[in-house]
């Protein structure tokens, strides 16, 4: 048998992470300082480009977090 990581949900990990990650949704976690552009979608959606031409969706409740850690 192989040995098993440990599962951890993903808010579990979000608190451990320095203050760079932001939360985009409750699946994912980005590094917003990687941030290559933001496009907004047609409806009032953000999606966030990152320098490695990743794509990520931030939810609603996540868009001002992202818009105050960006300073807008």
């Amino acid at each position: 048998l192989h040995d098993a990581l440990p599962i951890c949900r993903l808010y579990q990990v979000k608190d451990e992470l320095p203050n760079m990650f932001i939360e985009a949704s409750r699946s994912a976690i980005f590094n917003y300082r990687k941030i290559d552009h933001l496009e907004i979608l047609g409806s009032g959606m953000i999606d966030v480009i990152l320098e490695n031409q990743m794509r990520v969706g931030i939810s609603r409740r996540k868009i001002r977090i992202l818009k105050e850690r960006l300073g807008l």
